[in-house]
């Protein structure tokens, strides 16, 4: 299971999601419901407290992150969101067993060479512009 976290972007923070927000949320469900059409809102305090404890279950059995949606211009609860179904592992082991272990975490997507050059040696260019033939 994840620790809680908060992530914050230049309009709104998304906190962890507590029983705590269900009267804002339902709150800001009564506001505009027409702005809704294409997602359930709750309906009054009860409902509210009941999509909170839910999303609550599914944290607690590790199968989302559900969080209360906070804008910062005035610091109100204006929604909630959730990740589902994460699945948080370690880096692969090595694969085939006996391999080296691949590439550091890091320089995953770092540009590459196509081209190895031996050891204290330059690659040979190659393509449009080139005095080498690309197969060379």
């Amino acid at each position: 299971m994840l620790e809680p976290f908060v992530l914050e972007g230049a309009g709104v923070r998304l906190e962890p999601l507590t029983a705590g927000h269900a009267a804002a949320l339902a709150a800001a469900a009564a506001e505009e419901p027409g702005s809704f059409g294409y997602t359930w809102v709750p309906d009054g305090l009860a409902d509210a407290e009941r999509y909170v404890q839910q999303a609550l279950v599914g944290r607690d059995q590790g199968r989302a992150v559900p969080f209360a949606v906070r804008r910062l211009a005035d610091q109100r609860v204006v929604g909630s969101t959730r990740f589902l179904d994460l699945d948080v592992f370690a880096w692969p082991s090595p694969w085939p067993p006996g391999v080296s272990a691949g590439p550091e975490p890091s320089a995953v997507g770092r540009p590459r060479s196509r081209r190895s050059a031996a050891p204290g040696t330059r690659p040979r260019p190659s393509g449009p512009g080139s005095t080498r033939p690309a197969s060379c």
